[in-house]
This record gives structure tokens, sequence and C-alpha cells, in this order.
């Protein structure tokens, strides 16, 4: 018996370790327990080599860079696929262009840039908390057609950027993604949207709300914002919930029943009896966005977690199985006595 259950559990191991060296594989990037081969600096900047994998991430600076930023797709042959966390933090640039080669911008990569006022993100598809936090003379973002994900902060105190438009492929927006943009004035949000974070945008802390180091809904005011988003989707949910202006195709013209106020207070009073054709905004919307954010965390769970896990359970399932199959007779005693 004993036997048995080693060989299961031996097998169980063993399995496991080749999914996580599957998954290691398989992220799109360097495993993320792997440590560069080489450092090299080039034109002020410095790259982190992984000759595994023919990739270079940009991981900071040595030395003056020019005003306008631009960087290349190769160094010595290696190809630039990501910008490491605070890779670029308080750099003195005005405007920054990446290759599309660069697909993930890392945590506070290029946050406090107090000087920078244009981006051009390239084929982008990951920018990381806080990447452009407090950049407040930033006016241009442009976004290529391969963006996922805007993780939380991300563009925090972003305070002179008065327009984004975001590309059909982004599929979510982080809490306070663009918290604090009071030049933002319309917001155009994908279809495909499945997930908005808490106070995502249009929300900017008041004065008495600036002497605490956390913020809850009544120290935050609204900023003067239109969101534009298709019918029903998690835009207009977003823009309903939060009381925002909201323009669609199907939707009431803002202009045609007065001041924002009023209009707001229409939406919200009369949300509940409205009869859309299209039945999916219900009454369980807000339920329906937080199974949403349940299924975002579970995506943001490793895959050998969750692989390790079943696993386990696997193992466990089997152990009780052979101690039910292999558990001795006990209708007879030592001796061939029938018991009782």
């Amino acid at each position: 018996m004993k036997k048995i259950i080693s060989i299961i559990m031996t097998a169980a191991l063993a399995f496991a370790m080749t999914n996580i060296s599957a998954f290691a594989e398989t992220t799109g990037g360097e495993d993320i327990a792997a440590e560069p081969s080489d450092v090299v600096t080039k034109d002020g900047l410095i790259y982190e080599i992984y000759e595994d994998g023919g990739n270079a991430v940009l991981s900071g600076t040595n030395g003056n860079l020019p005003a306008e930023l631009v960087i290349p797709d190769k160094v010595d042959d290696y190809t630039v696929t990501g910008i490491a966390e605070y890779a670029l933090t308080n750099v003195t640039i005005t405007s920054i262009t990446l290759p599309d080669t660069v697909k993930e911008i890392d945590e506070n990569a290029l946050s406090s840039c107090y000087l920078l006022e244009s981006a051009d993100l390239g084929q982008v598809e990951v920018i990381g908390r806080y990447a452009f936090d407090n950049c407040t003379a930033l006016q241009t973002v442009v976004f290529g057609d391969s963006l996922k994900r805007i993780e939380a902060c991300a563009f925090s105190y972003c305070e002179t950027l008065p327009y984004i438009e975001f590309p059909e492929s982004l599929e979510s927006i982080g809490d306070r993604a663009f918290y604090c943009c009071p030049a933002l004035k319309e917001m155009h949000l994908p279809a495909g949207l499945e997930h908005i974070g808490d106070c995502a945008i249009g929300f900017k802390p008041t004065e008495d709300a600036m002497f605490y180091t956390g913020y809850d809904f009544p120290d935050m005011i609204v900023g003067d914002l239109n969101i534009v988003a298709e019918p029903f989707t998690f835009g207009y949910y977003y823009a309903y919930h939060y009381g925002f202006i909201y323009c669609g195709e199907t939707t009431y013209d803002p202009y045609a029943v007065g001041t924002y106020g009023a209009y707001c207070k229409s939406l919200q009073e009369n949300a509940a009896n409205m009869t859309h054709p299209d039945a999916r905004y219900t009454a369980d919307a807000e339920f329906e966005a937080e199974d949403n954010d349940i299924k975002s965390i579970l995506r943001g769970i490793p895959q050998y977690v969750k692989t390790g896990g079943i696993i386990a359970a696997i193992a466990i399932i089997l152990i009780i199985f052979c101690k039910k199959l292999f558990k001795p007779d006990r209708r007879y005693d030592s001796r061939g006595n029938r018991m009782r």
C-alpha cells in the first residue's frame, strides 16, 4: 500500500515540475526567476541581456539622455522586449518613443518624469502599476493596437493629460489608473473592456483629502468628464455607477435635459425603470461586475499555482481511493473465525 502511494506521489510531483517548466517557457519572456547573463550600456542606457531568449530589457541609465528619447529595437543583436521597474524614473526627457518589440512597461518605469510631454508606446501590451505616475507635464499618449492591460495608478496625477484614445484591444483598466487627471474632458471606452477598476477615471482628491494618506469615496470629487461608450458595456456601467455624463448612440442627449447635475440625477433616478432593446444591462449589472473582478483575480494567479492545486487534489483523491480499495477484510479474525 505504502509503495503504491509513493509511486502516485512521485508521478504527481514529476507532472507538476513539468508544468512549471512549461509555464516558465511560455510567459512570453524570460523565466521570472532568471538572472541576466550580461549587462550592456549603450547611449546612456543600461540593458540586461538574457542570452537564452535572445532578449534585452532596459533597466536603467548611465549618463545624459537626449530630450527626445528613442529606444532601439535591438542592442548588440538582442531584441529589446521590456522596460524594467524604475528604469527611467525621474529622467529629464520631454518625449519617449518605444519600438514595437517592447511588450511590457514595468512598475514605476517612467514615474515622476516631470518634463515628459509625449509618449509613443508602440505595441506595448501591458502598462504596469504607477508606470507614468506623476508625469505632470504629459499631454500626449499614443497606444498601439496590441494594448491589453493598464494596471493600477498607471497614469495617476498626469494633471495636464487632456485626451486619450484607447485601442479596441484593451481588456482592463486598473483601479485609479487615471486618478487625478483633471484635464481629461472626454474619454472613449472600447466595447471590449472586461474590467474597469474603482475610481479608474475622473476622480481627484479634495483639498481636505490631500492631508491624508488614504482616500475614501466621500473625500473625492468627480471631474468634469464625458464618458463615451457603447450602451450596456462596462464603460456604460462605470459611467452610470459613478454618475458621469454618458454619451452613446442610443442613450439620452445630455444637453437635452439641461445641466450636468439634472442629467445625472435623471439617469440615476430612472435607471431601474428603463427598458432597453439590449437586455444585458439589468439590475444584476453590479453583480456581473463583481463576478468579473473575481475572474480578474483568478487570472492573476500564476498558472503553476493553479496546476499545483489541481495535482494536489488529484493526489488526495487517489490516496483515499487506494485506502478504500486495499482496506483489509476484518470480517474474520487471525484464526479464521468469523467475527460478529
